[in-house]
């Protein structure tokens, strides 16, 4: 009887542990997330996030660390230390920035400048081509004097049509040079100014990419102000082969999610005309302005979210494609650009909107909210293996320190009775004697 009670005690040990690893192995499994790193630059915040797609596998190993750092601080400190220097070259809000310092001079001859900031304008310069001036570095005088950008007054006016043209003549992509052996930038005429803003922050997102995999990190998200790209996996859990982007519904009552796009390898910019704009007499005039006419777009089409290889070219075209309003899923099927574009189904004030998707957009990896944040199976499993495991290490617990086994009989059951009072456990076919109080029964328990 002894060694039957030991054996009883060992067993119960055993599945105590046996529950305990699978206890920790389920909390494992929910614990996979990506690392992150966020922060502040170029007037708005960033995230990076690092996956963990390899099981086992420090995806932090390629980080050279010393004098007891973590690699995730020293990456953290390695990303802004390169944010902070892109930003130091292509600011129009540091007054010893590059662009603005070249925005100062009045020369027409050529600029001295780095060589990242003259790939970032060759690159603008040819996007503008492209789009046949849509996009265009020139615009920022437009922009003050349709009263958006930095000074912006609290009752803007709308300006006259003189002030429009004396303006406009200050600006145009045509009016700039660039080379890029030695770099510099030239102006055709003296007043003529750039603002990086509308491609430099997708241009940042490539570059912290481009750090991430210098250390050997494959799997990563980076975001700078909603221009995104992305590669590798999350996670390597089941059904997490790709990112899941959220894409914002074009209202300006309020921010939520209108769609999730999956994706990876992959860069994702958005721009949109919902949020920064003025009304003067019933007409409203968005921040998005035209820089072929001067004027703010007055078309329905609200945002526009685009899909390259590079997140500066995605960014860039993301605007260029909004001004281009009705006629740019023309260009983006020509020119094979993945699109998703919104469009009011009524007046400006409508909230509203259809969605239209170009040729080559992946409208597989497209979902709902409601689709995309249903629990999966996994998850599901997961959580329940926690909660069932808690409760049986608790009753494990419990028998160890109180020396017995549990029992596979009805003595649970002692404390319920019917309705005329009898114990509910009468009907166990190997009733207890716990469960009875019959000290007869408990004297007929065999003895083994």
């Amino acid at each position: 009887m002894r060694a039957k009670n030991e054996n009883e005690r060992i067993a119960c040990r055993y599945m105590l542990w046996l529950f305990v690893l699978l206890l920790a192995s389920a909390a494992a499994s929910a614990n996979d997330r990506p690392l992150s790193i966020t922060g502040a630059t170029m007037g708005t915040t960033y995230s990076v996030k690092i996956g963990t797609a390899s099981p086992g596998l420090d995806p932090l190993s390629g980080v050279v660390t010393e004098n007891g750092r973590s690699s995730i601080d020293v990456l953290h400190e390695l990303i802004d230390e390169r944010l902070a220097e892109i930003d130091q070259r292509m600011s129009t809000y540091k007054v010893d920035s590059e662009v603005t310092i070249f925005n100062s001079s009045k020369s027409e001859d050529w600029f001295p400048v780095s060589a990242e900031t003259a790939t970032v304008v060759n690159r603008a310069l040819e996007i503008s081509a492209q789009t046949n001036g849509a996009f265009d570095i020139t615009v920022g005088p437009l922009v003050r004097l349709w009263n958006f950008g930095a000074g912006s007054k609290a009752n803007p006016t709308v300006p006259t049509g003189t002030e429009i043209e004396r303006t406009q003549s200050q600006t145009g992509y045509s009016n700039l040079d660039v080379r890029l052996e030695p770099p510099a930038l030239r102006k055709r005429i003296p007043t003529l100014e750039i603002d990086l803003s509308g491609i430099g922050k997708g241009y940042a997102v490539d570059q912290i990419a481009s750090l991430l995999e210098t250390h050997r990190i494959s799997d990563y998200l980076v975001e700078i102000g909603g221009e995104i790209r992305v590669s590798g996996q999350p996670a390597h859990r089941s059904g997490q082969a790709n990112w899941s982007l959220g894409i914002e519904a074009p209202r300006s009552d309020t921010r939520s999610v209108s769609q999730v796009l999956a994706l990876t390898n992959q860069a994702m910019a958005s721009s949109g005309d919902y949020r920064n704009f003025f009304e003067v007499d019933g007409v409203r005039y968005s921040h998005t302005i035209d820089p072929r006419t001067g004027r703010p777009v007055q078309h329905q089409f609200a945002a526009s979210t685009i899909l390259a290889s590079d997140c500066a070219t995605a960014d860039a075209l993301a605007t260029a494609i909004l001004v281009m309003g009705p006629n740019a899923m023309e260009f983006c099927n020509s020119n094979g650009v993945p699109a998703l574009l919104f469009e009011r189904t009524a007046d400006l004030r409508s909230i509203s909107f259809n969605s239209h998707t170009s040729d080559v957009f992946p409208v597989d990896q497209l979902r709902s909210l409601s689709e995309s944040t249903a629990p999966d199976f996994a998850h599901i499993l997961a959580a329940s293996i926690i909660v069932i495991g808690i409760a049986i290490v608790g009753m494990g617990i419990g028998v160890i320190f109180r020396n017995r086994c549990i029992k596979g009989s009805c003595g649970g059951m002692e404390g319920l009775t019917d309705e005329h009072g009898r114990p509910l456990c009468e009907g166990c076919s190997n009733p207890s004697p716990e469960c009875t109080n019959d000290p007869t029964l408990q004297q007929q328990q065999p003895a083994n």
